[in-house]
């Protein structure tokens, strides 16, 4: 039995242009990643458009213990750790955190497969790379810092002689805003997928946005009686299913969207000829009709047990206000068109994909909760991370995605925070000086 839980930094090697999907799925599965990217300018025929390129082509760089190892193969597109006689290369925190503050600086520096050349050690005392150790040298009247990137052949060059410049579409910190209402999705958000547990950092944030009057709701893709790791946190209404049931603080539905039985049975039907899990959220309870390697991996991934497993036609005797049905996208869509006609779809995860009444989602059940509390939307912010959460991030005077979210939900998002493993949700309250 494996007893060794501490968390090192490896380096991936990556097939080439796939970096950046194999950092969301890695993501997905909870896995700590860093994918060092710069912001560059390119020229379409009919526009121009800023866009993020890894800085360094083919590596990803993954935080994980022994446990984790093999779990990184399980995205297409990883070929290999960087290795040194056949075992994987630990790559030091320190030179992590140079690379993370050598991007975040934003002075000018290229990536070099060259080794460090000679030059005076020194530790930065000053400025955006303060505490950074590197190699430095003159090169034709310039002070050049060079920083090492363990065992993959790459150095970054750091220009230390040239003020930082500003970053291209780099939001202003902003003045204060006056905020009555947060809502906050729970996976990937409050709940860390590492550690399956909410921050200090964020606990400490929601007590003082009560303290201060600012009411805190949750919005969320599980059902109320799935809701069982935020420990003593205090939310003044929940937004569950997606949408489709708003519950008071003690958990007691206020207004619900069931599934209408004719597309129950359309389903029932089609599951008879091809059979795929789906778990079915009731009034009584979660059921599914049958697990598997993938929906038994997905339910330890959010750290909740499979539900029971029963027939469909018994099932959808109970009222039924979500479907969550491990199908791929073409099924979905499938779905959608044929059998489930009256239902919308979204997916905060790649291995299936919830069903709800149309026209609900977290978006709706923010207006039910600020009609209900009389708080205009221009007062609000939304946080959230998944494609299930855009809804409600384009809903909101300010809608904030966290680090570890997606392309696509950044785009909808007024704001990028930092990771739930990195303190997003306080970073952010802190950027719109809210706290």
């Amino acid at each position: 039995m494996n007893t060794d839980t501490t968390y090192r930094w490896f380096a991936l090697y990556t097939k080439a242009r796939a970096e950046k999907k194999i950092n969301e799925e890695l993501q997905e599965k909870g896995i700590e990643v860093y994918l060092p990217v710069r912001r560059e300018l390119r020229q379409w025929s009919d526009r121009k458009k800023w866009i993020e390129v890894p800085i360094i082509s083919s590596y990803i760089f993954v935080h994980i213990q022994k446990d984790d190892y093999r779990r990184v193969f399980e995205s297409k597109g990883v070929l290999s750790y960087v290795s040194r006689k056949g075992k994987a290369v630990v790559i030091p925190d320190c030179e992590i955190e140079a690379m993370k503050r050598t991007v975040e600086s934003n002075l000018t520096f290229n990536v070099e497969p060259k080794a460090i050349r000679k030059g005076q050690s020194i530790t930065i005392t000053s400025g955006p790379l303060k505490g950074i150790t590197g190699k430095v040298t003159d090169i034709q009247g310039t002070k050049k810092l060079f920083l090492r990137i363990s065992h993959i052949g790459y150095t970054l060059v750091v220009n230390l002689d040239e003020e930082p410049k500003k970053s291209p579409e780099k939001p202003k910190k902003k003045k204060p805003v006056k905020m009555r209402a947060v809502f906050f999705d729970i996976d990937g958000t409050l709940i860390s997928f590492k550690s399956h547990s909410v921050p200090a950092s964020t606990k400490k944030a929601i007590h003082q946005l009560r303290k201060k009057g600012i009411k805190v709701f949750i919005s969320t893709g599980r059902a109320f009686h799935d809701i069982k790791n935020l420990d003593d946190l205090e939310f003044d209404g929940f937004i569950t299913a997606n949408g489709s049931c708003c519950n008071d603080p003690k958990g007691e539905i206020i207004v619900q969207h069931l599934l209408s039985k004719e597309s129950l049975e359309k389903l029932a039907s089609f599951l008879e000829e091809k059979p795929f899990p789906c778990t079915f959220m009731t009034n009584d309870g979660n059921f599914i009709n049958f697990t598997d390697e993938l929906s038994r991996s997905v339910y330890q991934h959010v750290d909740l047990p499979p539900p029971p497993v029963k027939p469909v036609v018994d099932i959808i005797e109970h009222k039924v206000f979500q479907l969550s049905a491990f199908v791929d996208n073409e099924l979905e869509t499938n779905l959608l068109t044929n059998i489930l006609t009256d239902c919308d779809s979204s997916r905060w995860h790649t291995s299936f994909a919830d069903f709800n009444a149309k026209k609900c989602n977290k978006a709706s059940g923010m207006d039910f909760f600020l009609k209900h509390f009389k708080i205009k939307k221009e007062h609000t912010m939304a946080f959230g991370d998944g494609g299930n959460d855009i809804p409600i991030l384009k809903h909101a005077a300010i809608g904030v995605a966290m680090g570890n979210a997606t392309d696509e939900v950044k785009a909808a998002a007024n704001h990028v925070t930092a990771s739930v493993d990195e303190g997003g949700v306080r970073k952010a309250l802190k950027f719109f000086n809210i706290l």
